[in-house]
């Protein structure tokens, strides 16, 4: 029996409402424990965790999520004074929630090992939402003993 390598990549292709939605794997961020990318049109979004050693003084689940709109994904560019993107928006502090909220019950009571999942936009053509395409990647197989 071959077994298959996790550097492989796979892709599936789901329609939702008409529009189709990809998931791709195994072709970025192969460093991270998983990493997903979505593509809606000409919409794409990374999402990646990351899980450390376990924290042996911990009684908390440490989650951090991290939800990240550059300027460039829209083809924009910064003008003026201010060069640099600055603190989070609005609008990624609640995408944050949207993804923290659901994830953090799917962890098994007493996991304590430092967890991220960083989703960032690529590329947004305007058309697409971003939030709707991450609520579709919550789970990502490779942490908390998913898979």
């Amino acid at each position: 029996m071959e077994q298959k390598s996790q550097l492989e990549a796979h892709s599936i292709t789901i329609s939702i409402g008409g529009r189709s939605i990809t998931f791709e794997t195994g072709k970025i961020a192969r460093q991270a424990n998983a990493a997903v990318m979505v593509r809606s049109g000409d919409t794409m979004l990374l999402s990646t965790a990351c899980m450390g050693a376990p924290l042996p003084d911990a009684n908390f689940l440490p989650l951090r999520v991290d939800y990240q709109e550059k300027f460039s994904s829209a083809g924009k560019t910064l003008g003026g004074f201010i060069k640099r993107e600055g603190k989070p928006t609005e609008k990624e502090v609640l995408t944050c929630r949207l993804i923290d909220r659901p994830i953090r019950p799917m962890f098994e009571e007493g996991f304590y090992t430092d967890t991220q999942v960083i989703t960032t936009v690529f590329s947004y053509d305007g058309i697409h939402q971003t939030e709707h395409l991450q609520t579709k990647v919550i789970a990502l197989p490779g942490v908390a003993g998913q898979g």
